[in-house]
């Protein structure tokens, strides 16, 4: 605290005793240079006195501490209420009651008596000396100091901790340190915490979660660097490294563990051997979308033929980019309606080329079915009842890594492996009886193919396998072999710019 203005203070009370508003009043027509632009200071003036035992509390009257000094203080009155405006309009005086409760919100009632008491008086006497209104009343309420620093301020004062010397409000000294503390923090953070990555403008590598810049798409991916202190990579997870002799920055997919065997048959991944089956969070994690009925949009009671799930990926401006070859794996979503009608059905085909599979839904759940290449596969137990009124459902079917499977709102109802290969699969929708479609999405799953299928692959212990999700143009560890766990980067966790596109990555 300021030595200064406490002595300032003492010598005022010694003077003739005061609240310490009627303090602030005094030392504002003298002008006083220690607490212009900040008068809650001489509350902290008179906490520290009353804690030395130089002054002492006196009388209190509308709630406004008295203070006094010495034995001559005893018996002396308290001041009056709070003095008369000769110029304040009432809206003013709400306004200035409403900006002191701000800055005393939360503290005891004589904080805000005492400061009300000396903004209403600051502001008629700028009135007086020809301010003109709002302005005093704007300039009075400034003068007590910024919301925050303020409250702040008090706080302290009511816990009776050390007290600053100057209101925390600007100055030479916080425009220096500030900047400084930004830089150090940003410095650490871009070091040990975050980091910036420029994707290629051309690279269409990781196809459709990272669209290249050239076709408007994304520039920038932002890396945490956290992840990879406490955890390894897990499959399916987007990671940044680097390659052995390569200075440049990849993001691509975790595919491959330490000490796996890899393979590749008919677009799909081979571990140990066995035939990667991908869980329902990994599947819908890195599907391809290729149509989808947005929310609110009705499918109504006329059948939605649904496009092939031909390679390729949707681009930024809808077009479809496609590649040679055929997506043998499939997956459908969709969000039901029942609405009144008792016979109100939603029939969703999956064609996978070779065999027909069709789940129906029905108002009377136990008429619902699902039927896989014309075989029923039971489920008549109301798992399939179509919601009435505002309730929806989702069905979820998918030919992916050689199962047919069936969930309704997450829970699995049917599913069956698969052993013939599918061919240019597609999908269709029909909804009657009232019944109503609100969503609709039709995705691929991956399809890792580049030419002929890849033989057995031994990844070595401590080391991970990238590959990229569009497989006919990815440059990833089946060029440059498994990636070391030390020239890991980071975990991709968003696409930072262009705005527009900031994301999460999945």
């Amino acid at each position: 605290m300021s030595g200064a203005l406490e002595q300032a203070v003492l010598e005022a009370l010694h003077d003739k005793p005061a609240s310490g508003g009627k303090l602030i009043e005094r030392f504002q027509a003298a002008g006083a240079p220690d607490i212009e632009g900040c008068a809650v200071l001489v509350y902290g003036a008179l906490a520290t006195l009353a804690k030395r035992g130089t002054i002492r509390r006196l009388a209190k009257s509308d709630g406004e501490q008295v203070w006094g000094v010495g034995e001559d203080a005893r018996g002396v009155a308290a001041p009056p209420g709070f003095p008369p405006s000769f110029g304040l309009e009432a809206g003013d005086l709400a306004m200035l009651e409403k900006q002191v409760w701000d800055r005393t919100r939360g503290l005891p009632s004589f904080y805000f008596e005492e400061l009300r008491r000396a903004v209403v008086a600051d502001a008629d006497r700028r009135i007086f000396r020809g301010a003109k209104l709002p302005g005093a009343a704007r300039e009075a309420i400034a003068a007590l100091g910024p919301v925050k620093a303020v409250r702040r301020y008090l706080g302290r004062v009511e816990a009776g901790r050390s007290l600053p010397s100057r209101l925390t409000r600007g100055g030479r000294v916080r425009w220096l340190v500030t900047p400084l503390v930004l830089l150090v923090f940003f410095v650490a953070v871009r070091l040990f915490v975050i980091g910036f990555y420029t994707i290629p403008a051309r690279s269409v590598s990781m196809a459709p979660a990272l669209i290249p810049a050239v076709e408007g798409g994304d520039r920038w991916v932002l890396a945490e660097f956290l992840s990879g202190y406490w955890r390894t990579p897990a499959r399916g997870e987007i990671w940044l490294f680097r390659p052995p002799g390569d200075s440049d920055v990849f993001v691509k997919r975790v595919w491959g563990l330490p000490n796996e065997n890899l393979s590749f048959r008919d677009g799909d991944l081979y571990i140990d051997g066995k035939r990667l089956m991908k869980s329902r969070a990994l599947l819908d994690r890195v599907k391809v979308p290729l149509f989808t009925l947005a929310d609110g949009e009705d499918a109504g009671d006329s059948g939605t033929q649904l496009p092939p799930a031909h390679l390729g990926y949707r681009n930024v401006d809808g077009t479809f980019t496609r590649w040679p070859g055929v997506c043998r794996d499939v997956v459908v979503a969709a969000r039901v309606r029942g609405g009144t009608a008792k016979d109100a059905t939603v029939t969703l085909t999956l064609d996978d080329g070779v065999k027909r599979h069709i789940v129906l839904l029905h108002a009377d759940g136990y008429k619902g079915s699902v039927a896989f290449g014309g075989i029923a596969q039971g489920a008549r137990d109301g798992r399939l009842a179509l919601p009435s009124g505002d309730t929806t459902r989702e069905v979820w079917i998918t030919n992916a890594d050689g199962r047919l499977r069936v969930e309704i709102d997450g829970a699995e109802v049917a599913a069956q492996d698969v052993s013939y290969t599918s061919k240019n699969p597609h999908a269709s929708i029909l909804a009657t009886g009232g019944a109503t479609v609100t969503a609709l999405s039709v995705a691929r799953d991956l399809h890792f193919v580049r030419g002929n299928d890849v033989t057995a692959v031994k990844v070595p212990s401590g080391a991970y396998y990238f590959l990229g999700d569009n497989s006919q143009n990815s440059r990833d560890s089946r060029q440059f072999g498994s990636i070391p766990l030390e020239a890991i980067v980071g975990r991709g966790y968003a696409v930072l710019w262009p705005m527009s596109r900031w994301r999460r990555l999945r």
